[in-house]
């Protein structure tokens, strides 16, 4: 049996410290067991395409990305890794993904190729760097990935007859035609894959009214779910959904501390829109300047402070997203709008603020979404900006 922890022919050096930053694909835990059943029993029910070492980069749950030598095994269901060559006993199991769970395979490029022979797997919530020994054995694992894969989807759609509804209605989001306050709804709606319909009021006093005469807050943004439920509080229909889409903590601590950033965002939100949005877009260069003075920097302090002092890279979870960096990331992104600048000084928010973009579905939904209304104001959010530019 190879020993992981000697050179293997062609792989740069690792760190084998023994630290345990691997992790599952942020994986519910009953998918989880799937991955460990199927992998205890691919070598007598599963056919085995591929086996073999490569590096690749860890989890990063106390915010380090260290390269790890693992053993992967392809079969027809899953390409998981191992701390050895014997994969029977799923105590060596580190980690893996389902192939339905695979966006894209490619060759790293550009700035990603921070090692020879380096290869990208894309799953819905992380990108997977992997190094292999050689170019004809990336070659080899590219092509051997992307045809399992393949294989998966016919033999899935064969034996699965479409249901009549196969898509699911759209989340229908009204709201004036700004980014606004929903837009950290969308943002969780687009991580989780739920399919969202932005609309306008034709008619905001009869649909407030009408709102009213339901018992429910005549207030905008109006969210309505697939089954008909009418939600006018943005907040609750956040953890509505991430609830169901186990985007609200991996435990009842996380669930806690994501309420309490949720809460802290709140505090913050409140005080930017008194600015923002009254008389308008920012143009009371007074209350700007009171802001930039008296209340961004200690908003931004508690938010780095909130990271650093826990070495993670999320505000709640320690290992995954919750619906509360979105509120954060949103907060964050719209003052970047602002001001490209505002992060200056604040290198964990920064940090934060590439994570959170990074996301494959989140990537997709930046690069589709309308310009911000505080676009190119070319106003300076520095506390010692003196008079505001406007």
């Amino acid at each position: 049996m190879s020993d992981p922890s000697v050179d293997v022919a062609g792989l740069d050096p690792v760190d084998e410290d023994g630290a345990d930053d691997d992790d599952y694909d942020d994986q519910e835990p009953q998918q989880r067991e799937r991955l460990k059943t199927l992998i205890a029993n691919s070598e007598t029910e599963q056919k085995i395409y591929k086996t073999g070492f490569l590096n690749k980069t860890g989890g990063g749950r106390k915010g380090l990305k260290r390269w790890k030598r693992r053993y992967f095994l392809l079969s027809e269901t899953a390409l998981a890794y191992f701390t050895e060559e014997n994969t029977r006993p799923t105590t060596t199991l580190k980690g893996g993904m389902l192939l339905t769970a695979i966006e894209d395979v490619r060759e790293a490029d550009g700035a990603e190729a921070v090692r020879p022979y380096m290869f990208i797997v894309v799953t819905p919530t992380r990108t997977y760097n992997i190094q292999a020994p050689t170019e004809t054995q990336r070659a080899e694992w590219m092509e051997a990935i992307k045809l399992a894969c393949d294989k998966t989807k016919r033999k899935r759609d064969s034996f699965e007859a479409p249901a009549a509804h196969s898509t699911p209605p759209a989340v229908k989001i009204t709201y004036f035609p700004i980014r606004g306050r929903p837009e950290r709804l969308r943002l969780l709606l687009a991580d989780v894959g739920v399919e969202f319909e932005n609309t306008t009021p034709d008619d905001w006093p009869a649909l407030k009214a009408q709102l009213l005469a339901e018992g429910l807050q005549g207030s905008l943004p109006l969210i309505e779910l697939p089954d008909g439920t009418r939600l006018t509080q943005n907040t609750a229909a956040i953890r509505h959904f991430a609830r169901i889409h186990k985007r609200y903590g991996a435990s009842e601590a996380e669930a806690q501390r994501s309420d309490m950033v949720a809460d802290c965002v709140e505090d913050w939100r409140r005080d930017f829109d008194r600015v923002a949005y009254n008389p308008g877009w920012l143009k009371d260069a007074a209350l700007v300047h009171a802001y930039t003075q008296d209340v961004l920097p200690g908003r931004l302090k508690l938010f780095e402070v909130m990271l650093s002092s826990r070495d993670m890279e999320y505000v709640a979870g320690s290992a995954s997203a919750t619906f509360a960096d979105f509120m954060v990331f949103d907060c964050l992104d719209v003052h970047l709008e602002i001001d490209p600048t505002v992060l200056d000084g604040y290198p964990r928010l920064r940090d934060f603020v590439a994570l959170i973009r990074g996301r494959p579905r989140i990537q997709k939904y930046l690069a589709a979404r309308p310009s911000s209304e505080f676009a190119g104001k070319g106003i300076s959010l520095a506390p010692n900006a003196g008079t505001v530019s406007m």
